[in-house]
Order: C-alpha cells, then sequence, then structure tokens
C-alpha cells in the first residue's frame, strides 16, 4: 500500500498494525480453544501465527511510528512529584490489592483493575496536557527598582485536535537573582489557542537578573501527581535604580538648579540678565535704556553657547578608606538617577563619565537608559579614586560644563579647579537609612 502524504503513511501504517494485531487475538484465542480440544498440532500452528504477527508488527511497524513521535514526547523530561491525595489512593490501591489476592474475590480484582487504570489514566493525561506549549514573556523596557512594573506572559498550545487542563506556569528555581514572580494559573487552554496574562513584577533592589528557565506544571486530571516540564527561556534584566524622590532630593535640588542656572551665564547671543556694573566689564556689554531707567549703570549678561549642559560623575572608589555604610551608598546611586532624571526631563544635555573615562552622552532616551545602565551595575570598590584623571580626560568641550560629582573621598581633597564648576556630594556624609537594600550583583 503507498501513500502519498506522510501523516498519511503513518495511518495505514497504524491501521495495519492494528488489523494484524487484531488477527493475532483471534489467533491466540482459537488457539486456546484448539488446545482445549485436544488439538495440539492446530493450537500450535495458531500460537505460531500470533506470535509471528505480533513479531513482524513489532520489528517493522513499531519502529517507523516511533520515530514519527514529536520531539515534545522525546526530548521533554517530565518530573514528577506525587501528592498528598495520591499517596492515601496509592495505599488504598495496595490494601485491596491484597484482599483481592487474599480472598480471590473477583470483585475485589475489578475493583483494583478500575483504580489502576486510573493510575494509568493519569499519567497518559497529564503528558498529554503538558506537551505542545510554547511559552513566552514580555518585559517591559524601563524596570525601576521598588517600584511596580507590567509584564505579559503568552502560552500557547499547538497540539492541532487536544485542548490542556490546569497548566501552571512559574520559574525554575536557581541559584543567584533570580526573576521571581507569582504562579501564574491557566485552567483551560484549547487546542490551537493562545492565552495571555498580565504578570507584576516587582523588584526591590537594583541590579542584573537573570532566569534560565521556566517551570510548566499541571495536577490534571486527578490530582494525584504534580507533573512539571522547565521550558528554556533564558532572559536577563537590567533593574534601573529607584527615581522615586527622597528627602536628600528635595533638600538639594533648589541648590544644584541654582548653581547650575548661574553657571550658565557667559557671553552668548542671548540674553540671560540685568546685573549691576562692575569696573572689569566692558562698556559694549551696558544696558542704556534700562541704565537710564534705573539711574545706575546696568550690563546685561548672556548665557553662555553651550548651555543647559550637564555631566554627572560617580565615583565608587573608596581611595583607600574604609567602607562606609552600604545604604549611604544605595541613596546616593538613586539620587544620583533622580537627578539624571529630572534634568533630562528639564531639556538638559546630559553626559555620564564612566570609571574608565569615557563619557555617555546624547539627548535621547536610549542615553538615559544607557546611564540607568550604569548606575544599575555600579558598585563600591576599594582602591585609588580615579575622579581627577576622569575629569582631566574629559574633551575640552565639556570640561567647562556644569558637572555634578558623587564621590567616595573625604572633603577638602578636590581641587579647587573642580569645585569652580561642579556640585560635589559626598557619599560618606549622607544620611544612612537601613532599610535601603543592596546591590544585586
Amino acid at each position: 500500500m503507498a501513500f502519498k502524504k506522510p501523516h498519511l503513511q503513518a495511518w495505514g501504517y497504524f491501521l495495519m498494525a492494528l488489523m494484524a494485531l487484531l488477527v493475532a487475538l483471534l489467533a491466540a484465542l482459537a488457539s486456546r480453544a484448539a488446545a482445549l480440544e485436544n488439538q495440539l498440532i492446530t493450537a500450535a500452528v495458531l500460537a505460531l501465527i500470533a506470535l509471528g504477527l505480533v513479531g513482524l508488527i513489532s520489528v517493522t511497524v513499531v519502529p517507523f511510528l516511533a520515530r514519527r513521535v514529536r520531539r515534545e514526547w522525546r526530548g521533554a523530561r517530565i518530573s514528577f512529584k506525587v501528592n498528598r491525595e495520591g499517596l492515601i489512593y496509592f495505599g488504598v490501591t495496595v490494601l485491596i490489592g491484597l484482599s483481592a489476592v487474599n480472598t480471590g474475590n473477583n470483585l475485589l480484582f475489578i475493583v483494583l483493575s478500575t483504580m489502576l487504570a486510573s493510575i494509568v489514566v493519569s499519567g497518559v493525561a497529564s503528558r498529554i496536557t503538558l506537551t505542545g506549549l510554547q511559552l513566552s514573556i514580555d518585559f517591559p523596557e524601563r524596570i525601576f527598582a521598588r517600584q511596580g512594573s507590567l509584564a505579559t506572559i503568552r502560552l500557547a498550545n499547538r497540539k492541532r485536535w487536544l485542548p490542556s487542563f490546569s497548566i501552571c506556569v512559574e520559574p525554575a528555581l536557581q541559584k543567584g537573582p533570580c526573576i521571581a514572580f507569582g504562579r501564574i494559573y491557566f485552567p483551560f487552554l484549547p487546542a490551537s489557542s493562545t492565552q495571555r496574562r498580565r504578570l507584576e513584577l516587582v523588584f526591590e533592589r537594583r541590579g542584573k537578573y537573570s532566569q534560565a528557565s521556566i517551570r510548566v506544571s499541571t495536577r490534571f486530571p486527578f490530582g494525584f501527581i504534580t507533573k512539571w516540564v522547565e521550558r528554556p527561556h533564558p532572559r536577563e534584566l537590567v533593574v534601573f535604580p529607584s527615581i522615586e524622590p527622597v528627602d536628600s532630593f528635595f533638600e538639594i535640588l533648589p541648590l544644584i538648579s541654582g548653581e547650575f542656572e548661574s553657571y550658565l551665564k557667559g557671553r552668548g547671543m542671548d540674553l540671560y540678565a540685568l546685573r549691576d556694573y562692575a569696573v572689569t566689564d566692558s562698556a559694549r556689554t551696558i544696558h542704556w535704556k534700562a541704565s537710564a531707567r534705573a539711574e545706575s549703570l546696568k550690563v546685561k549678561e548672556f548665557a553662555r553657547e553651550d548651555e543647559r549642559r550637564l555631566v554627572l560623575i560617580f565615583d565608587a572608589r573608596t581611595d583607600g578608606l574604609p567602607m562606609p555604610d552600604l545604604s549611604r551608598f544605595e541613596r546616593a546611586v538613586s539620587l544620583c538617577a533622580c537627578l539624571a532624571d529630572h534634568f533630562f526631563n528639564e531639556g538638559a544635555d546630559l553626559s555620564y563619565l564612566r570609571e574608565d573615562g569615557t563619557l555617555l552622552e546624547g539627548t535621547t532616551e536610549e542615553t538615559l537608559d544607557e546611564i540607568f545602565t550604569e548606575l544599575a551595575l555600579v558598585e563600591m570598590s576599594p582602591g585609588p579614586s580615579r575622579l581627577i584623571d576622569q575629569v582631566e580626560s574629559l574633551p575640552p568641550g565639556e570640561k567647562d560644563s556644569f558637572k555634578i560629582v558623587f564621590t567616595l573621598r573625604e572633603r577638602g581633597t578636590l581641587p579647587t579647579r573642580l569645585w569652580e564648576s561642579s556640585h560635589v556630594l559626598f557619599i560618606r556624609e549622607g544620611p544612612s537609612s537601613p532599610g535601603n537594600p543592596a546591590p544585586i550583583s
């Protein structure tokens, strides 16, 4: 028999195997009847026919059908755990089996066979439920520590005809910081369908999180056994520092904003402000109309050509000093992220100086995300501070920009030229908060 399509060929072989096994069964029954009638030669021939048909099917058809078994059935490593209900059920099954053997009661044997069949059905049904499933999770682009964010989990049933029941999805156990979330339950997943669930994530600490696999489990159909399979789903997330304004943010923001605006005064073309004349001012900068109204000389101040340029510098080296309280360091990281977010939204040309002396600069959301990533992964480390070398390595146009410096150095160790163009925050002098979590490394 020839079949053009592979699946029709498989069905053809299956039907032929089924008919051959049926003939083998009839031959075996006829062999038994012949043996009872003392027709030993006929019984032997019929028995050989039955064995030959079974052997032929096992050698030819079974390997062909086994090669066509779906990959999920062959490669899925399904683990299981017997639940409390299952232990009770198995214990009752053993007792009934012992009673049936000791008493020889046919009714007990029927009950025992039914209970054993239920165990087999439970194993097959749960395995079918777990096969043919495809899982994916979409995380938001930005995730901040201690702030809720929504992810979307999609579970698809790729089986053409069979649905799946009572599916639970949860992260697999692993070492290190992982992407943890609660158990998601799918009561019914029809064939060839996809369902979505909203997933709320809250990370208490900044840093890098990873997840290698997701566990998909079920207790269908009777709840005797919990079976699960771990689906590979490698994913890494960088959780940004919290940008929730803290008390210190509201305390220093007016001061930094005032220094920033004052530093913007220069010799550009746009008028910035009017002030009283000084002997060092040029006569070309005198505003004659305003001077006449005020009856005193007034000088025009102009905005700088490179106004609104701001450089963030975070010096995480201890400079040979003892490690400070970790909560102070974490508050400084969060404060730096708050300032970056604030001045970016204010339209400043924001830059961030990395430890290796390279500069992150730009006016797009991607630049802000890169700054948040640098702050998410920064760690306090021993060793000499490279703050001065970093500032000296800035491009000539950035050396004159206004800087906000976070440093673990002590007060009085910074050069005057850095003070003149910067607002310096000493991390060791910041407030300590025991409830502020440590970073994820």
